[in-house]
């Protein structure tokens, strides 16, 4: 940022702690000595123990993290050095216990985030990664943004909101897999999928409204046609194997044996197209996504640079950086109809991206209460329409009416004189029935079929797992 910006009555509060790790890139290296100001009378807090069951990183692996660090001249030692140990405070008792261990605090006047995109208030961001010693010099693997994504999960009361570019994850457990005789696609190990499917149990089971949004791309961003490109028909195995088609084990099908229907009022998956006159001639073109974040109750927001894959998440592959963000200051709104006390930054950012992908006015009202039965309508019809229009206009894949490769084969696009002519005048009569970018995603696409790697393929030369 060319003008400098500081906090005056804004305050950040920055985590230091095993999970917080090494932070990365010469641009926070520039602006740590920019940091200034830190409150020196924060009190020390105990922590309340929420019983979580995952194996996390303890005070004796963190010990050992920093010194490895220090050995090797880590940036992540001498931050903590500078700044971790002059402060320790919390607002929120669960959040400070995200990761089952204390987290040391600090107050900062700062410029290293636009301050206006936040509005006024108190931020706890909580810095989480997945590092292990191949990616980063560490000896024991972390993987805090995965259980980041577990814990927020399992802790919401009301909705997800989820874009990410990839959505592969396994919906059973190791116990349900001993259960099932079928050759599942199990190569997957993160359980995302599993998580979002148990918290939707529970609230059928418990008669309690709750719905997840989630935004994934139509198609995976690989060069190449589905028929002939291995790296996208294995991608789109898992990711199919997660959502909807795994034998009975996927997010749908196994909520369709416990509700019917009915998983509709709970779940939904979308993706996002554009369109335009290119040279005078009607043209299409998804919407690629490409962001990795999760926004819970209009209270929380995770965020970085971790897809929902294994390779992301599991800490042993990629290394990934991520934060988490809370507010303590809020604002009365709406949730389910009653009043709701919602933080500011999160509700503005869902509010803001669905003003987006409907094409509506933010401050429209509709969108102040994502569990009303209005607005599910809203994003149903709008992302059903709009894809029919898209269908009828340019027959664009993936799209449910391609169920085989044959069927993508047989489909033509307009190339002659008169397709085109033909294509404009529909064009401009139906245009301005698209609204938003919202789309379906295609749940049938390819169904009939078998998806993943031939043994001729040049993939089939690694593990299917590297995909994942």
């Amino acid at each position: 940022m060319k003008d400098k910006q500081v906090i005056d009555e804004d305050h950040l509060y920055v985590r230091i702690g095993n999970s917080t790790s090494k932070l990365r890139g010469r641009r926070l290296r520039d602006n740590i000595s920019k940091i200034k100001n830190i409150q020196k009378d924060s009190k020390k807090y105990k922590t309340d123990n929420i019983n979580t069951n995952l194996n996390l990183i303890n005070d004796e692996e963190e010990g050992n993290i920093v010194e490895e660090e220090k050995n090797g001249g880590g940036f992540y030692a001498k931050f903590v050095k500078n700044i971790g140990s002059q402060a320790r405070t919390s607002h929120s008792n669960w959040f400070k216990n995200l990761l089952g261990q204390q987290h040391e605090e600090k107050k900062l006047e700062t410029n290293i985030l636009n301050v206006s995109f936040f509005e006024k208030g108190y931020h706890t961001v909580q810095v989480l990664r997945s590092a292990s010693k191949w990616s980063v010099g560490i000896g024991k693997k972390e993987n805090s943004i995965l259980q980041g994504y577990y814990q927020l999960i399992d802790h919401s009361d009301h909705y997800l909101y989820i874009e990410n570019q990839f959505f592969v994850s396994r919906a059973f457990n190791e116990e349900e897999r001993a259960e099932c005789d079928h050759a599942l696609s199990d190569v997957v190990e993160n359980l995302i999928a599993f998580h979002i499917r148990k918290r939707i149990e529970r609230a059928y089971y418990n008669k309690e409204k709750f719905r997840v949004f989630v935004f994934i791309p139509l198609l995976p961003g690989f060069a190449g046609e589905p028929e002939s490109t291995g790296t996208l028909q294995i991608i789109l195995k898992h990711t199919y194997a997660g959502i909807c088609r795994n034998y009975g084990m996927s997010i749908i099908e196994q909520l369709e044996k416990i509700m019917g229907e009915k998983w509709r009022d709970y779940i939904g998956f979308y993706s996002l197209r554009g369109h335009d006159l290119v040279n005078n001639v009607p043209v299409t073109e998804l919407i690629y996504i490409h962001s990795k974040l999760m926004i819970v109750d209009d209270k929380s927001v995770i965020l970085g640079s971790a897809n929902i894959n294994d390779r992301s998440m599991l800490g042993t592959r990629d290394s990934e950086y991520a934060v988490i963000i809370n507010e303590k200051t809020n604002f009365k709104s709406k949730m389910n109809g009653v009043n709701y006390a919602a933080a500011n930054f999160a509700h503005s950012f869902r509010v803001n991206l669905f003003a987006e992908h409907l094409g509506i006015d933010p401050k429209n009202p509709i969108l102040n209460d994502p569990l009303s039965d209005e607005f599910l309508k809203l994003l149903q019809n709008t992302a059903h329409n709009n894809t029919m229009i898209y269908r009828k206009l340019w027959g664009c894949y993936p799209d449910d009416q391609y169920l085989t490769f044959k069927d993508l084969k047989e489909h033509k696009p307009a190339t002659t004189k008169e397709e085109l002519d033909q294509l404009r005048k529909a064009y401009e009569e139906e245009k301005k029935g698209i609204i938003g970018h919202a789309v379906e995603f295609p749940l049938h696409f390819l169904e009939k079929e078998n998806l993943g790697i031939s043994f001729f393929s040049v993939e089939n030369m690694v593990p299917e797992k590297n995909f994942t």
